[in-house]
């Protein structure tokens, strides 16, 4: 608003970073490269509601909707999914034999990856694996 530079969250940041990594394998800061990375991708947020045990609302979340949460992933059919998340059950969505990456939530500070580098770090190291095993 009035010529004022957007300021995304660290959040976007670290999953338009990852989406460039993926796409371009440049782990590139741009404000540019990051809005093209995010504008390549889909997303789909499997949201938990309310509070108490966050792992236990969202595995029992993807238990009651996984039929819905596999059918979209197959319609958009991705070259790879990487699931932000490490306690998600996984087995319960995922399609069979589609190519995934775990992570920490990008949130995450128990970890210690909270920081935008950090996390492309942690991410990088994941990814690097990923493609010598694939």
């Amino acid at each position: 608003i009035g010529g004022k530079k957007p300021n995304p969250s660290k959040q976007q940041e670290k999953l338009g970073r990852i989406a460039n990594y993926i796409l371009t394998g440049s782990d590139s800061k741009s404000d540019s490269d990051i809005r093209q990375a995010l504008n390549r991708c889909a997303f789909m947020n499997v949201n938990k509601r309310g509070g108490g045990n966050a792992d236990k609302k969202v595995n029992a979340y993807i238990k009651q909707y996984k039929a819905f949460i596999k059918r979209e992933i197959e319609i958009l059919n991705p070259d790879i999914c990487v699931v932000i998340g490490k306690t998600m059950n996984t087995g319960l969505f995922m399609p069979q034999n589609m190519p995934y990456i775990k992570l920490h939530h990008t949130a995450d500070r128990y970890h210690n990856i909270y920081s935008v580098d950090k996390y492309m770090n942690h991410f990088s190291e994941i990814y690097r694996n990923f493609k010598q095993e694939a």
